[in-house]
């Protein structure tokens, strides 16, 4: 990371320069996330990290990725690096008993690109697992739901079918 000058007013202020290289792989080893909140676990690979978002959402990253979005937050520069992969968290009142109808009605956008869902079991817990291709980014999106132990909130992982964290999760789930 080198360092830039800018000009505040009439004194010229450090700014640091983000330089982004590239994701690590991830690590063959893995570690447990745990959402205490929600009450569930899922293995993600040892070397990445979990980022806190805005709206009870979560970004999972590898440790080059992970250093870079958090100088390019502090320095205010827009991060330009590969999607995370995300957990999202939306409260879900019980007014499905279906998954599938749950979480097309939490994530309507859904209906527009009619992925095909296969709903299984990780653990003991209902998962749906569904892939689709963003019409606007182009990207392919690997995606699971599944609903909170306590059955009040709706949790999808999505991410880039490439992204470790998604295949990881859905394998090893624990309430």
């Amino acid at each position: 990371m080198g360092l830039a000058l800018l000009g505040l007013g009439s004194e010229p202020v450090l700014a640091q320069r983000c330089v982004y290289r590239g994701a690590i792989a991830p690590a063959p080893t893995t570690r447990t996330y745990q959402h205490r909140e929600l009450g569930f676990t899922f293995e993600i690979p040892a070397n990445f990290r979990a980022m806190g978002l805005e709206n009870s959402r979560v970004a999972f990253y590898d440790p080059a990725t992970f250093e870079y979005v958090q100088c390019a937050v502090r320095s205010r520069q827009v991060p330009q690096v590969a999607p995370a992969a995300t957990l999202y968290v939306n409260y879900a009142p019980l007014q499905e008993s279906s998954l599938l109808a749950l979480t097309q009605r939490v994530r309507p956008w859904l209906f527009f690109y009619q992925p095909a869902y296969e709903p299984i079991a990780a653990g003991n817990i209902p998962v749906l697992p569904y892939r689709y291709v963003h019409e606007i980014y182009g990207n392919s999106v690997q995606a699971l739901s599944f609903r909170s132990p306590d059955q009040q909130w709706l949790v999808t992982l999505e991410g880039a079918p490439d992204n470790p964290v998604t295949p990881l999760a859905l394998t090893t789930l624990q309430p």
